[in-house]
């Protein structure tokens, strides 16, 4: 199984990068796990993640091509 995660914020700037493409990863509490081990930026900054545009908490498990996006705290108005 293959997913994207699109970083943004302070996470596209710190890895240098705007996606990582990962495998064998398939529910989010898995995510978290492996991104907190690859970067301490992912230890430092909280952040929310969206499922395919929809922001998800719990337990969700991937599909094969789904595309997450990593998001550190925003504001706006």
């Amino acid at each position: 199984m293959e997913i994207t995660v699109k970083l943004y914020g302070i996470f596209a700037y710190e890895l240098n990068r705007e996606s990582i493409i990962l495998s064998d990863i398939s529910d989010n509490e898995k995510l978290v796990a492996y991104l907190k081990n690859y970067h301490l930026i992912f230890k430092q900054t909280p952040f929310r993640i969206a499922l395919n545009n929809k922001m998800i908490q719990g337990d969700v498990n991937f599909n094969h091509k789904d595309e997450l996006a990593v998001m550190p705290p925003f504001s706006g108005g």
